[in-house]
């Protein structure tokens, strides 16, 4: 069952708020997604984005791993610091062995399974990712 169209999974670091915009670069992102779809196709898309489904005391690794789980596609929004982050690193290999069940059994339309999008953190090099996704 699907519960989220899209899960970001990002370094918190890296949303640190603009002064002049006050959104962070991966607020801004979920903010765009869900305007977006909702002029497009009329409805909003339902997003997990942490800091707007977690509360304090919620169990969140259980949170995260039925977000993920449950979610269409996974956004990952890399950086240095989305690589030296355990959090997004164990977020990336339960999406993954999400994935692999779904091939494992079949599952899947066009042979697309549970897609992953990137989208590059400012600055970030390119090579840095390309590396990391082959390792």
């Amino acid at each position: 069952m699907t519960q989220y169209d899209v899960f970001i999974s990002y370094a918190r670091k890296d949303d640190v708020p603009d002064p002049d915009a006050g959104l962070g670069w991966v607020s801004g992102i979920k903010a765009e997604i869900e305007h977006s779809s909702r002029k497009e196709t009329g409805r909003e898309y339902e997003v997990f984005f942490d800091r707007d489904r977690i509360e304090k005391f919620d169990p969140w690794a259980d949170t995260i791993r039925s977000a993920l789980r449950s979610s269409r596609v996974m956004l990952v929004c890399v950086s240095e610091n989305y690589f030296a982050s355990p959090p997004c690193k164990w977020e990336w290999d339960e999406f993954a062995m999400r994935r692999s069940r779904m091939l494992s059994a079949g599952r899947g339309s066009g042979g697309v399974v549970c897609p992953v999008f990137f989208v590059l953190a400012p600055g970030t090099d390119l090579d840095d990712v390309r590396e990391w996704r082959q390792s």
